[in-house]
C-alpha cells in the first residue's frame, strides 16, 4: 500500500439540487484530497440510477462504468439526508446494487438531520456488517442552518468534527485497504474475502428453474438480506445475495437535506 493513495467513493445521497448534504460531501471531498486521498464524488442527482431490480439493473447502461468506480475504492463516505428516521431513497437504492465489492473495506457517514441522525447511521452500518465492510465507531451529523449556510460549512463545531473524520478516513481506510489486500493473498478466512469465498463455491451450488437456490448456512456465511441466520438466498445470473429486509424503519420525523 506503501505510495499508493487511499481510493475514496463519496457518495451524495441526496437528489435535492441546493443539497446541504452535498455541501458537506463535497467539502470533505477537498479535505481529503488535500490529505492525500484520490477522491471520486458519485452525485446521485446527477448521476442516476434506475430503480434497483435484481433481474434487470447489471445490465442497465452505465453500470459496468459504476460497478468499476465503486469496486476501485478503499473506503465509502456516504452522504445522506434523514428523511423520516431513515435513509434517503437514493442513497438505498445506490447501496442495493452492490454487495461484494463492498467487503472489506471501510464505511464513513455524513449525515444532515435535525435529530442527530442516529437511527440513520445504524441503518448505514447494519447495510456494512451485512455486506461484510467495516465502519468508523462513529458519524457525523449536523443540521442545516445552524451547520450549513450559503453552500458552506458555516460552524466551527461541524468543521472540527470534520478535520477529525477526515483524518481517521485517511488513516483507518489505508490500514484496511493494505490490510485487505494481504487478506485476498492469503489463505485464512477474512471479511475481505467473503464474496472471493462465495464466487469460489459456486460451482457447488445447484438451482431451481427460476435461478434461485436455498442452502444452509455454508462456513458460516450469513445472509445479507433475510431473518434466517444461515440461509443464502442466491440470484444465479448476478450472483449476488437477495431477499426481503423484513426490518421496519423508525418513523421519527427527520428533515430534508
Amino acid at each position: 500500500m506503501a505510495g499508493q493513495p487511499v481510493q475514496v467513493l463519496a457518495v451524495v445521497g441526496s437528489l435535492n439540487p441546493t443539497s446541504v448534504t452535498r455541501t458537506v460531501i463535497l467539502h470533505a471531498a477537498e479535505r481529503l484530497r488535500s490529505d492525500g486521498c484520490s477522491v471520486d464524488v458519485l452525485d446521485l442527482e446527477k448521476d442516476s440510477l434506475p430503480l434497483y431490480n435484481p433481474d434487470t439493473a447489471y445490465d442497465a447502461p452505465g453500470f459496468d462504468q459504476l460497478q468499476g468506480r465503486v469496486e476501485r475504492a478503499d473506503v465509502y463516505v456516504l452522504g445522506t439526508p434523514d428523511y423520516h428516521g431513515s435513509i434517503s431513497s437514493a442513497m438505498k437504492n445506490f447501496l442495493d446494487h452492490f454487495w461484494r465489492e463492498f467487503a472489506g473495506k471501510l464505511f464513513a457517514t455524513i449525515v444532515a438531520s435535525h435529530e442527530k441522525g442516529l437511527t440513520v447511521t445504524d441503518q448505514l452500518r447494519t447495510v456494512a456488517r451485512q455486506c461484510y465492510a467495516w465502519t468508523l465507531p462513529y458519524g457525523v451529523s449536523f443540521a442545516d442552518e445552524e451547520d450549513v449556510r450559503d453552500g458552506q460549512v458555516s460552524s466551527e463545531a461541524l468543521r472540527k468534527r470534520l478535520e477529525m473524520f477526515v483524518r481517521d478516513v485517511r488513516t483507518y481506510g489505508a490500514l484496511l485497504a493494505r490490510q485487505r489486500r494481504a487478506d485476498l493473498e492469503g489463505a485464512e478466512p477474512c471479511p475481505g474475502a467473503a464474496g472471493e469465498l462465495l464466487a469460489a463455491e459456486w460451482n457447488h451450488f445447484s438451482f431451481d428453474q427460476k435461478g434461485y437456490r436455498v442452502m444452509g448456512g455454508q462456513r458460516g456465511l450469513k445472509s445479507a438480506a433475510t431473518n434466517h441466520k444461515d440461509t443464502l438466498y442466491i440470484r444465479a445470473p448476478q450472483r449476488r445475495l437477495t431477499g426481503a429486509n423484513g426490518e421496519n424503519g423508525n418513523r421519527k420525523t427527520g428533515r430534508s437535506g
